[in-house]
């Protein structure tokens, strides 16, 4: 009845243990339940801890008391109601809920818009910044392992672990935006690679040769799991040996955290560097936006001084010529969890979104699109 591991308080653990025998008729209408010290003994806890279980079951109307006579179960509990689903409920599962922004929200109009076509049901579900098999997660174990959700499609960074948690659950799910490189997974990528290979060409095809990155955080895991800016560097690095011109270490700056704070320390790492590039090209929004504001308290006008091509998250993206295609990327998730779902589909499927290069290089980045409030 009781895991003392569990953050859950030991109270609330009887209480729903209780209330769960009595709404599936394990305990019966009018059986007696143990006596507060009995339960407490049985238990090696305090009787004020059973006394506060009972005291909600009694405010349920789950239990009564009788003077002199004990605790029972209420004449009139209720039983337990009849649910049925109505269809196919899919998670959508990301890290945390704080640190959500414009990707995340682009990636979900996708995967809303998408599943309400095939009549999907949609569930936010966060892992708390935890691992998932960590046991503060107590709700999201409840609904995977009592089957509530069809299908998982997991957003961002999931390692190993995590991943294995979802196989041995056996429940099909979707990563977007989680490479784990050759590994047998169903994974849906953009071509983060491609871009920044294919926009460092056409910067050098203009006259343009030394050319920078700043992006997010590297990967711990590699050659096993690759994130964005691993693709990223990879991409610049293949454009300026297919050049051959000669890179700086100090061009390719990537984040070393996930906040604002550590994003304008990698800006203005990047800024006041010596011999520092005439182009840079950033990864996403929030990473732009630092830039701007160290360049603004530097001096360093933008794009005049430094040409600057953010992969941005939207048309509307300071800086952005083409950006990423994340609701398409969140429809193909769901189309491959349908695949998935209905055992149409068992080979596992990478699928890298095409890069549109024919966007990039009629780009007209010499009139850039500016910061709007």
């Amino acid at each position: 009845m009781i895991d003392r591991a569990s953050p859950i308080p030991i109270y609330y653990q009887i209480k729903t243990h209780l209330a769960a025998q009595i709404e599936s008729g394990e305990l019966a209408k009018g059986e007696k339940l143990p006596s507060e010290l009995e339960l407490a003994k049985r238990n090696d806890i305090s009787p004020m801890t059973v006394r506060q279980a009972y005291n909600e079951l009694v405010a349920a109307d789950l239990v009564v008391r009788l003077q002199g006579r004990g605790t029972f179960v209420s004449s009139h509990a209720p039983a337990e109601p009849e649910s049925k689903k109505c269809g196919v409920d899919v998670g959508v599962l990301i890290p945390s809920l704080t640190d959500a922004g414009l990707f995340q929200t682009e990636l979900l109009n996708g995967i809303e818009s998408k599943a309400h076509s095939l009549s999907y049901h949609t569930h936010l579900l966060s892992s708390n910044s935890k691992p998932l098999q960590d046991p503060r997660n107590y709700i999201l174990h409840t609904m995977l392992d009592k089957r509530q959700i069809d299908g998982v499609i997991a957003i961002g960074v999931f390692g190993s672990d995590d991943r294995k948690y979802l196989e041995e659950r056996d429940i099909p799910f979707v990563f977007v935006d989680n490479d784990f490189s050759k590994e047998s997974i169903h994974t849906v990528l953009l071509d983060d690679e491609g871009y920044v290979y294919t926009w460092a060409k056409h910067l050098f095809s203009k006259g343009v040769e030394r050319v920078g990155l700043l992006c997010g955080e590297r990967s711990k895991s590699l050659p096993k799991i690759r994130r964005r800016a691993d693709r990223m560097i990879a991409g610049l690095e293949r454009a300026y040996e297919e050049a051959g011109l000669a890179s700086k270490k100090s061009w390719i700056c990537p984040n070393t955290g996930g906040s604002e704070k550590t994003r304008e320390a990698t800006a203005q790492k990047f800024l006041r560097a010596r011999n520092r590039p005439d182009a840079v090209i950033v990864h996403g929004d929030a990473m732009t936006h630092a830039l701007i504001k160290i360049a603004q308290q530097d001096g360093v006008s933008i794009p005049e001084d430094l040409l600057t091509i953010n992969y941005g998250d939207t048309n509307h993206s300071p800086y952005c010529y083409v950006p990423k295609p994340l609701q398409d990327m969140g429809g193909n998730a769901v189309e491959l969890l349908r695949k998935l779902i209905k055992k149409s589909s068992s080979s596992p499927d990478r699928i890298v979104l095409p890069l549109d290069e024919k966007a990039i290089l009629s780009a007209n980045w010499e009139h850039p699109v500016a910061l709007t409030d």
